[in-house]
């Protein structure tokens, strides 16, 4: 296998989320080649690029699929991003999310560490 058929097969496995030393090793390559990706700048660039890449593909999928839970008027996915994206104000308050009439209505009241142990 070439050497670029190899760094286009880590760029597969480092997508699908395998570390890129265990990427490059199922990519076959040896011990020399490792050692030139891992001083290549623009290869470092490319990972960069595919990993932000695969992110907002992610993104895009979650948010689709939010979008028809919401349609049917399941809130988990909303409340899963909340909490996510803002966990000082989300992941430790007691909240609510609904859907009333085809909109979100998002509900949240403070919870105190006392309130929570019982």
């Amino acid at each position: 296998m070439t050497f670029q058929a190899k760094k286009e097969q880590i760029f597969r496995f480092f997508r699908l989320g395998i570390e890129i030393y265990q990427a490059e090793i199922l990519a076959g390559c040896s011990v020399e080649e490792i050692e030139l990706l891992d001083n290549d700048e623009h290869f470092k660039l490319q990972l960069q690029e595919e990993e932000i890449l695969e992110e907002y593909e992610l993104l895009e999928k979650h948010q689709d699929g939010m979008n028809i839970a919401l349609k049917r008027g399941n809130t988990s996915a909303v409340q899963w991003k909340l909490e996510k994206l803002n966990p000082n104000k989300w992941g430790s308050q007691k909240q609510k999310v609904d859907v009333e009439f085809g909109k979100l209505v998002i509900k949240y009241e403070a919870v105190s560490p006392e309130d929570e142990e019982k």
